[in-house]
């Protein structure tokens, strides 16, 4: 689901979003009631990004639906919007690898770089993974998102990992690339490394994956 919109003026105010966006999808037929902002960025000459999350699911008595973004271009001095759109999670086609990195299926390749960071973090060459767990920390769409992932293990044993997935597929490999040589120096100088542990590439799908935190967990 993208539903996007013509300008309106100026850029809107933090307590127009939620309306904004509910006119845009209702516009396509698809109004999902009340919108509740739980997260907004703004880029003075760049835009807003919001997400917002339905306060109550499509029928009554059940739980909120699926959070979406709206996503507000501006461009000159004064702010002027030049063109909204509303998306929802993994609907991103300048993004095609978010669906497969947010739900990664058991045998996929971002399964199994999510295994071998498990291995790597857990220091066993033989783990499994048996389940992952993604959640969107930081999304912008068309461009970058960063998802937190649990991983749990057979055993029982579970690892937190980030991954960052890019728009153009060979920035997450330079990015791992840069985070092992500054990984590198900081632990060569005595100091623990402030920078995270760097856990591979999928150059595939443009994600590139760290430990959480410098050390890990």
């Amino acid at each position: 689901m993208t539903q996007h919109g013509m300008p309106t003026g100026g850029t809107p105010r933090v307590d127009e979003l939620s309306p904004l966006a509910r006119a845009l999808m209702a516009r396509a037929g698809d109004d999902p009631g009340p919108l509740r902002l739980t997260q907004v960025r703004c880029k003075p000459g760049r835009g807003t990004v919001a997400r917002l999350r339905p306060e109550r699911g499509p029928h009554p008595g059940e739980e909120a639906g699926a959070p979406v973004w709206l996503s507000v271009e501006t461009t000159g001095r004064d702010g002027s919007v030049s063109g909204m759109a509303v998306h929802g999670f993994g609907d991103d086609s300048a993004l095609p690898a978010l669906r497969a990195a947010s739900a990664p299926e058991p045998q996929g390749e971002v399964w199994g770089a999510l295994e071998e960071a498990a291995r790597v973090r857990l220091d066993d060459p033989g783990r499994r993974l048996v389940a992952v767990d993604a959640v969107p920390v930081r999304y912008k769409p068309g461009s970058r998102c960063v998802l937190r992932y649990r991983l749990h293990t057979e055993g029982g044993e579970a690892v937190t990992v980030f991954g960052k997935l890019f728009a153009e597929p060979l920035q997450a490999v330079a990015v791992d690339a840069i985070t092992r040589r500054l990984h590198a120096e900081q632990a060569a100088g005595g100091e623990p490394p402030v920078v995270p542990r760097p856990l591979g590439a999928v150059e595939g799908a443009g994600l590139a994956l760290t430990a959480a935190g410098a050390e890990g967990d």
